[in-house]
């Protein structure tokens, strides 16, 4: 082969193939050897067939691809389908890549494999590109991993939390939303005392009825010019806005109370009014109408 490679001219296309170290093969030569996963100059294939002496006329011609293409599914409903990753495709490896693959069927990363075997991340991604489907195998074994570990994190954390509280119930929900309905009906009875039963309401109404009431006499007897007793306003003072405009139908006395409270715009504007007629009473100014619309802020 050397022979083939010193002939070879040293200009154009040429000039890549003759650079190799003394003591080395050519890069490009073992590249190709290595069934490589990217493509290369058809001259590099035609060179390197010369000089092993194969005759490319002859080849056996197939449209096929040389590697089977793996499958791909996609993720839909609870993720990758189940795949049963038995060790019977790693054939008769042993040693080192007997290891890394151990680890990467128990669903560890890279970054994992390389730092326990003390091997480079390179080695680890290569050694499973030698298996036919080698990829896939690991890229199930590690959802399979990081499922069992959410799933366990989840029925722990259900226990004392609402289950779109827990952190894991988002990635379940895409992933692996069988198994999670199934968990939150299997496990509907510990959450029974929720905050919207019946008697609960019922506390909450009477309790949160006195407070908009007190709520409304406060905002009433305030200083300073008189604001819009609203609804809103008295959910966002309360902070329970949200309760109001949603569950409102469950709070019957709140309904009550906000309907004896609340007051129109008409009943704003009024009470709005004596208090710029106050006011400019106050600072010894003429009280005209112009003068009341402009310190009551209304638009007449």
């Amino acid at each position: 082969m050397a022979g083939v490679f010193n002939a070879l001219p040293a200009a154009w296309e040429y000039s890549i193939l003759g650079e190799s170290p003394a003591d080395l093969p050519a890069t490009w030569v073992t590249k190709l050897l290595r069934r490589p996963r990217h493509t290369h100059h058809p001259l590099k294939y035609i060179v390197l067939a010369t000089a092993l002496g194969v005759d490319l006329a002859h080849l056996q011609c197939s449209d096929k691809p040389s590697t089977p293409a793996v499958k791909r599914s996609s993720p839909t409903g609870v993720g990758y389908p189940k795949a049963k990753l038995s060790k019977a495709l790693l054939g008769g490896l042993e040693g080192l890549p007997a290891a890394v693959w151990e680890l990467a069927l128990a669903g560890c990363e890279a970054r994992q494999i390389a730092s326990v075997l003390g091997i480079s991340q390179v080695y680890v991604y290569r050694t499973i590109r030698t298996v036919d489907g080698g990829s896939q195998v690991w890229k199930e074994a590690k959802f399979q991993s990081e499922r069992l570990r959410r799933r366990v994190t989840f029925e722990v954390e259900y226990r004392g939390l609402q289950a779109h509280q827990c952190k894991d119930y988002m990635w379940l929900y895409r992933h692996d939303r069988n198994w999670l309905s199934g968990c939150i009906a299997k496990h509907a009875g510990a959450h029974t005392s929720r905050a919207d039963n019946t008697d609960t309401f019922a506390t909450l109404d009477a309790n949160l009825a006195e407070q908009i009431r007190c709520c409304a006499q406060r905002l009433r007897a305030g200083s300073g010019k008189p604001i819009l007793i609203s609804r809103a306003r008295i959910g966002r003072e309360l902070h329970v806005l949200s309760r109001l405009e949603k569950q409102l139908s469950k709070l019957p006395l709140c309904a009550r109370a906000l309907e004896q409270t609340c007051e129109s715009i008409e009943e704003f504007h009024v009470r709005r009014l004596q208090w710029a007629k106050q006011k400019l009473a106050d600072e010894q100014r003429s009280v005209t109408r112009s003068a009341l619309y402009r310190t009551a802020c209304i638009r007449p």
